[in-house]
């Protein structure tokens, strides 16, 4: 009879414990739905057109965080080992704008590229893909 008691008990505060980490989750997850914000970037592909191998090409992505809360990039995320980036800052300020750079080695590359990096920020789609175009000779 001792352990169906044993039991009932670990039953009940694991059943407790479970529902009070469920609740702490939900409160997670719409606080962080609160602080969304809104990214628009002026243009999200950027055409070098022809370009000599062995340059090196920055491309400027101006932003604005068109939203009422804050602006948190949490990181930027180049594809290839050729493309480096720099940013403004990572937090921007509703109404404020800032920029993100790619730099992009061209020594090892020939023909038409695509070199894409992305963007993760607490925005609704929290992705954005930025795309620099080149055909290099």
């Amino acid at each position: 009879m001792k352990s169906i008691h044993y039991i009932l008990i670990f039953y009940l505060i694991f059943t407790i414990s479970c529902t009070e980490n469920n609740s702490e989750n939900n409160q997670d997850v719409q606080k962080e739905n609160n602080l969304l914000t809104t990214i628009r970037f002026d243009n999200e592909i950027i055409d070098f057109g022809d370009v000599k191998q062995g340059d090196t090409l920055t491309a400027r992505y101006s932003f604005k965080n068109s939203g009422a809360n804050d602006l948190i990039i949490d990181y930027v995320n180049p594809e290839c080992g050729c493309t480096s980036y720099t940013i403004s800052q990572k937090r921007i300020l509703a109404s404020d704008s800032g920029y993100i750079n790619l730099v992009i080695d061209t020594y090892d590359k020939i023909g038409n590229v695509n070199i894409y990096a992305i963007v993760k920020s607490n925005t609704k789609d929290k992705f954005n893909r930025l795309l620099v175009k080149a055909n290099i000779k």
